[in-house]
């Protein structure tokens, strides 16, 4: 196997990711089987898993392009740097997005979505996180950003609420 010498093009490589992404979760979702999923899903509960599906970091970079430059009081807390790096066209993930890209990270998002609902109705214990500081994601109302997807994703409000309160307390033994 001859390895080539030439430099490698740091820009080509990361303009090329967004394309192999795309293959990737085109892939994900033609072959996720239902019936697998559910013997995880049963694998977890058995097992006491927790999960944190992070839902506001997720809905946040699939559409991160409606909600750049959208009025939003809460940025008022985030520093103008952090705000400014929330450019699609200055942030690492989304400036190489090709439409393609774009339109299988909404199936993805859209699937993560369902994912989560099933595993709640089988009763795999959800936790509410939030990555503060991920894209428009800012401290103490990101929150409750992810309180609204989980409902969102098929939990009842006490559901979302417990995964915020009780689940946290639970998985460090501090609650039952």
């Amino acid at each position: 196997m001859k390895i080539s010498q030439e430099p490698l093009d740091e820009e080509k490589g990361q303009a090329a990711m967004p394309a192999r992404i795309a293959k990737r979760y085109h892939a994900e979702l033609e072959t996720y089987s239902d019936a697998r999923a559910a013997e995880l899903f049963a694998t977890f509960k058995r097992n006491g898993t927790w999960m944190d599906p992070t839902l506001i970091v997720k809905r946040n970079r699939t559409y991160i392009d409606d909600l750049f430059g959208k009025p939003d009081s809460r940025m008022k807390y985030v520093p103008k740097a952090v705000v400014e790096e929330g450019d699609p066209k200055k942030d690492f993930f989304a400036r190489y997005r090709t439409p393609e890209y774009i339109a299988e990270q909404k199936r993805v998002y859209a699937k993560e979505l369902t994912i989560v609902g099933e595993m709640n109705r089988v009763g795999v214990r959800i936790l509410a996180g939030t990555d503060s500081f991920g894209p428009y994601a800012v401290p103490g109302f990101s929150l409750h950003d992810e309180l609204g997807l989980l409902v969102q994703a098929g939990l009842t409000p006490m559901q979302a609420l417990r995964a915020a309160t009780a689940g946290p307390g639970g998985i460090s033994g501090k609650t039952q």
